[in-house]
């Protein structure tokens, strides 16, 4: 009689371990699925994100580039209604400043 009451105890507790485990494995498993729906929604936000934070550098960049390229051609424009003089001393300036730049790198790349 022991036996058979050991064994009905036996199969309870193997009844409830299945369906506890499978409860578990449920939970498990929605919860992975939630937390990579929840990554995949994250990543698509990101890669939104992203992409507009790089059209508006690229806009930034043209923009840039643009207003560079207009300000060399007024400068070029203006040293043509220069005279000679002032011409000659634009070049040395900037002769100047080229050798300067060039002595600053040799002497912080030794």
């Amino acid at each position: 009689m022991k036996r058979e009451n050991g064994f009905k105890v036996y199969e309870k507790l193997r009844i409830w371990a299945k369906t506890e485990t499978r409860d578990t494995l449920w939970e498990t498993r929605t919860a992975y699925e939630s937390l990579a729906e929840h990554v995949a929604v994250l990543e698509a936000g990101a890669r939104a994100w992203r992409e507009v934070i790089e059209g508006r550098l690229q806009w930034t960049l043209g923009g840039m580039c643009r207003t560079g390229v207009e300000k060399v051609r007024g400068w070029m424009v203006g040293l043509g209604n220069r005279s000679v003089e002032l011409r000659l001393l634009d070049v040395a300036i900037v002769m100047a400043v080229v050798a300067i730049i060039i002595i600053c790198l040799l002497y912080f790349l030794r």
